[in-house]
């Protein structure tokens, strides 16, 4: 079984993978080291941390069958679906980590940040849905993750940075779902209002709680929409 941080050029792993080898070596495999259980069982021929990631991150890139996915490797189907599990519980665990809204204080910068890339003032994080494709999960309520487009899907909802950080991402949503919907239900609501009325009023911590509840509806009017 070929290493293909070390077959592959840069380029060519970057393609194939969707991230550059020292985001995998110093940050991923880290994450799943801390994460999942070491190998103690020598039977067979067991799989390595970096094979496991590496095996995870391109059925995440590529939306290939487990099995074309796994004749890559030569690794057997069930194999891979027990590797993909692992893998993403592991991610997971670092979730809060890497994926969470900016502090108060940092604010300003991001905003000045957002200028240099078009010269538009005042923004402070960039938000859109976009349709995740899955599998019919079957049953009763399966044609809820039928999208427009007809196809089934999650529609997941990310927020993200100038520096192309994740601040907050929503995937339980059925491919039938609104993007308006899915905003509305969304932390992301709560947290958009308090920062611009910590911003605006310098209020203390209980009475932004208190302004929320009260003023949620408004939110809605500090999101520039495409097209306005």
């Amino acid at each position: 079984m070929q290493n293909p941080i070390e077959f592959f050029n840069d380029t060519q792993f970057f393609e194939r993978f969707r991230f550059p080898k020292c985001i995998v070596l110093d940050i991923l495999l880290p994450i799943v080291l801390k994460n999942i259980k070491p190998v103690i069982d020598l039977r067979g021929l067991p799989i390595s941390p970096i094979m496991k990631l590496l095996t995870a991150l391109r059925f995440y890139a590529s939306g290939c069958y487990q099995r074309v996915n796994g004749d890559m490797y030569g690794i057997s189907q069930p194999t891979i679906s027990r590797i993909v599990k692992e893998i993403s519980t592991a991610l997971c665990h670092s979730l809060q980590t890497w994926v969470k809204f900016p502090s108060i204080e940092s604010i300003t910068e991001i905003k000045n940040q957002f200028y240099q890339i078009a010269q538009f003032p005042g923004v402070t994080m960039v938000m859109d849905c976009t349709h995740i494709q899955i599998s019919s999960p079957g049953g009763e309520k399966s044609e809820f993750y039928r999208n427009r487009k007809g196809w089934m899907s999650l529609n997941v909802q990310l927020i993200a940075g100038p520096k192309l950080q994740i601040f907050d991402v929503v995937a339980r949503w059925p491919g039938s779902a609104h993007d308006s919907r899915i905003f509305e239900n969304s932390l992301l609501m709560v947290n958009v209002w308090l920062m611009v009325v910590m911003l605006k009023q310098g209020l203390s911590i209980l009475h932004i709680r208190i302004l929320k509840q009260q003023h949620k509806k408004n939110i809605k009017n500090l999101i520039l929409k495409p097209g306005m």
